[in-house]
C-alpha cells in the first residue's frame, strides 16, 4: 500500500489537550479565582432587593475582596441584605430605642473603665449585661408562651414572638459583634448587614440556640 501524502498541515485538533503550554491552562488559575470574586460580588444575593441595597451590597462584597474592609461573623442575622418584610413599625421603634440605649451604655462603660489598667475591659462587663438582657427577654417570651397557648394563630400571637426574636437577635448580634472589636457593630449597620438596620434573622441559626 503506498505511503500516504503529507501535505505540510496540522490537522486541527492534532495539539494534544494537555498541552501544558496553551493560553487556556497558562491562565487557569487566574480564571477561576476571577469566577470566585464574580460570584461573591455579582452574584451575593438571590434575594429581591432594591436598587440601593443590592448596590450598597455588592460595594460591601467588593470591598471584602480587595481587603480593604474587615470581614466579620454575624451568623444571627441572614447576609443576603433582606430587609424582614415581617418587622412592624412597633418592633422597628423599639430596635432603635434599645440601639440608642445601648450605644449611651458603651460610651458610659468606655469612659468609667479609659484609666484603668485595662481600659478594653469595659467590653466584658458590657457582653454580661447584654446577656443578661436576652435571658430577660427569654424569660418573658416563654411566660408568654404559657399564658397564651390558644392565641398561636393570632396575629396578635405572631407579632409578639417576632418582635421578642428580633430583640434577642439584636442583643445577640451586638454581643458577637463587640467582641471582634468595638467599631463592629457600626460597621455592619453601615454595612446594611445587622438586625437594628431591619434585616432578617437567621432562623435556623436562632432556633438552635434559643428553641423558637
Amino acid at each position: 500500500m503506498p505511503a500516504l501524502k503529507s501535505n505540510g498541515k496540522c490537522k486541527r485538533g492534532s495539539r494534544s489537550e494537555n498541552n501544558e503550554d496553551t493560553y487556556y491552562a497558562r491562565n487557569v488559575v487566574a480564571r477561576r479565582e476571577y469566577q470566585l470574586q464574580y460570584n461573591r460580588v455579582r452574584r451575593a444575593t438571590r434575594r429581591k432587593l432594591s436598587k440601593a441595597d443590592l448596590a450598597a451590597l455588592r460595594e460591601n462584597k467588593l470591598q471584602e475582596v480587595e481587603g480593604t474592609r474587615p470581614i466579620f461573623d454575624n451568623t444571627i442575622c441572614c447576609r443576603d441584605g433582606a430587609i424582614d418584610p415581617h418587622r412592624s413599625t412597633g418592633m422597628k421603634s423599639r430596635e432603635d430605642k434599645e440601639l440608642q440605649y445601648l450605644q449611651r451604655r458603651k460610651v458610659a462603660l468606655s469612659d468609667e473603665y479609659a484609666y484603668r489598667s485595662d481600659p478594653n475591659a469595659w467590653v466584658s462587663k458590657y457582653m454580661k449585661e447584654l446577656s443578661g438582657r436576652i435571658d430577660s427577654e427569654l424569660r418573658d417570651i416563654r411566660l408568654y408562651f404559657k399564658e397564651a397557648p390558644d392565641a398561636r394563630d393570632s396575629a396578635y400571637w405572631m407579632e409578639a414572638v417576632h418582635g421578642s426574636r428580633r430583640m434577642i437577635a439584636l442583643h445577640h448580634q451586638e454581643r458577637e459583634l463587640i467582641e471582634q472589636g468595638s467599631d463592629i457593630p457600626l460597621l455592619a449597620f453601615q454595612s446594611r448587614m445587622s438586625i437594628p438596620y431591619g434585616n432578617r434573622v437567621n432562623r435556623r441559626e436562632f432556633r438552635r440556640l434559643y428553641g423558637f
